[in-house]
């Protein structure tokens, strides 16, 4: 029976290659090597944290010899610039409605958000005696004034 390994990206099952087992670890899918090559660039960020920076630097040092040079890019490639506009509002989609989405458990669950505030008040009550914040209101009042 040949042995067998799983990728690391998809986690399928393949037979190894007796020349490149060792160096194989993805798959040919555009997926998978998106993912690796995004691994790989994590990766070699945290090793280097100055070479962000740098290559930063010589953008930021290259736009200020340059002023100008993106307005003109941009007026010079209008398909570009709808393309980007398209993206960026799908990208805003998403995140509001990932942050309505989280927002909305409060108002899905008004009794347990409620119990695990009560809770919380009890906890501190126990584990803290002195005042809450600056206002002067005291931890067991508090729990008081908001229903514990």
């Amino acid at each position: 029976m040949k042995r067998r390994k799983t990728y690391l990206v998809c986690h399928e099952l393949y037979s190894l290659y007796p020349r490149s087992y060792r160096r194989q670890k993805i798959c040919s899918n555009p997926k998978c090597r998106r993912a690796w090559a995004r691994h790989l660039w994590v990766q070699w960020r945290e090793k280097n944290p100055l070479g962000v920076g740098v290559s930063r630097a010589k953008s930021a040092k290259w736009a200020e010899g340059h002023p100008g040079y993106w307005k003109q890019w941009r007026k010079a490639h209008p398909g570009y610039v709808n393309r980007n506009r398209v993206a960026q509002e799908e990208r805003n989609q998403t995140k509001r409605s990932v942050i309505a989405k989280t927002k909305g458990i409060a108002e899905a669950f008004p009794i347990i958000v409620d119990d695990v505030v009560r809770y919380l008040g009890w906890f501190w009550l126990i584990a803290k005696t002195k005042e809450m914040d600056a206002r002067g209101v005291g931890v067991g009042q508090w729990v008081i004034q908001n229903g514990g």
